[in-house]
């Protein structure tokens, strides 16, 4: 659709969805019901090849480019905490886990005009543990939302914003009305102080 779509690269997402097809066994009382279902990636939603997310941990990164994207990933440098890379990127390569040749962050730009781009994932809570390694993590950790945010974590959506609007020459639109019903009590607190942000820059 011409516009441009932010991921956070996470890896494989999947669930078991059911696919309506029942098969019987047994007759009468004895009779088995049983629901067939097929697995299920919710990163296959993203547009576009397959990009190949794969779990994997760590925080040490290098840059590359000096794009606005670009930019923004060295000004937030201390708080990536990438949990996957990206096996088959496409577009221009951003970002890579240091001392390899695995990316962690790219821009594609698509035949419409669009733009799909694969950021990693940062940790601005504010009560996070800094012991992490770059190692790959067998379990995620469970953040509390009362932990609160980061000051960061404000300042980083407003920069994502300007930087998209850097990287496309394209000024923003308002914040549709609708998308406050699916807001997260965490993600409320943060929209709140940013409303009069997006508002003045018509985004």
């Amino acid at each position: 659709m011409g516009r441009v779509l932010v991921v956070m690269a996470r890896p494989p997402q999947r669930c078991y969805i059911d696919t309506g097809e029942r098969r019987y066994s047994g007759t009468g009382r004895n009779q088995k019901v049983t629901r067939m279902v097929d697995e299920f990636d919710l990163l296959s939603a993203i547009p576009g090849e397959d990009s190949g997310l794969i779990k994997s941990g760590g925080k040490r990164v290098i840059v590359e480019g000096d794009g606005s994207l670009s930019r923004l990933l060295r000004d937030y440098k201390d708080f990536i905490r990438y949990t996957a890379v990206i096996s088959k990127p496409s577009g221009n390569i951003i970002a890579r886990a240091t001392g390899t040749d695995r990316a962690i962050a790219s821009v594609h730009r698509g035949a419409t005009g669009g733009y799909l781009v694969l950021l990693p994932t940062f940790d601005f809570m504010a009560m996070s543990d800094s012991s992490d390694t770059d190692e790959d993590q067998d379990e995620e950790e469970d953040l509390d939302d009362d932990e609160g945010w980061l000051p960061e974590a404000q300042s980083f959506q407003y920069d994502l914003v300007s930087a998209i609007e850097q990287m496309t020459g394209i000024e923003g639109k308002s914040w549709p009305s609708w998308a406050d019903r699916y807001l997260t009590s965490a993600q409320r607190q943060l929209r709140l102080p940013m409303r009069t942000f997006f508002t003045g820059h018509n985004w």
